[in-house]
């Protein structure tokens, strides 16, 4: 199970580079850096891109530390040996978090491009829901540390993780909003 979810990572990494690279040297000269004439599908589909190019090494490079700790007695995650515990909870969750997000965000794109056509009005601004399906984006990076407050977590460390969750529903307020 370990090894394939390493090479579904790697599966994923080649996938993601592939699509980047088709849309830096296929887009037309006046596409490349305008984001505002781009369709929201293809904005959120770059924007998921970028996310999993952040999040898929860190959960293949997790995944071969909890293979080498089972089979070649290393001590990455052994807290007898001298190991953190906590570490794969970390490196899996800042995986976890913003695969929500992953998930998500496409739909968000096509949700923005369907009920506008469906309903004949235009969206109330487009350089807004841009700019906060981006900060939800970067901002899920950041909020994986809700998932582990009863871990023994300081309380500095809950108090941001905290903030910082309650601040990712003014974007996602302005996306449903708009």
């Amino acid at each position: 199970m370990i090894a394939s979810v390493i090479f579904a990572g790697i599966s994923t990494t080649i996938s993601f580079t592939n699509l980047l690279i088709t849309k830096r040297t296929l887009a037309m000269p006046g596409f490349r850096n305008r984001r505002a004439l781009l369709p929201f599908i293809t904005i959120s589909l770059l924007l998921t891109m970028r996310m999993l190019a952040v999040v898929t090494p860190v959960l293949g490079a997790s995944m071969f530390m909890l293979l080498m700790d089972r089979h070649w007695q290393t001590t990455f995650f052994e807290f007898v040996y001298g190991g953190d515990t906590i570490l794969f909870q970390h490196l899996f969750w800042f995986f976890g978090h913003p695969e929500v997000y992953i998930l998500i965000i496409p739909t968000f794109g096509f949700v923005n491009m369907v009920l506008p056509s469906r309903n004949l009005r235009r969206i109330a601004s487009k350089q807004h829901l841009i700019w906060a399906i981006y900060i939800m984006a970067y901002m899920g990076f950041a909020v994986w540390g809700h998932h582990m407050y009863l871990v023994g977590l300081d309380h500095r460390s809950r108090s941001l993780y905290s903030t910082i969750t309650i601040m990712i529903s003014l974007p996602a307020t302005i996306k449903l909003v708009n």
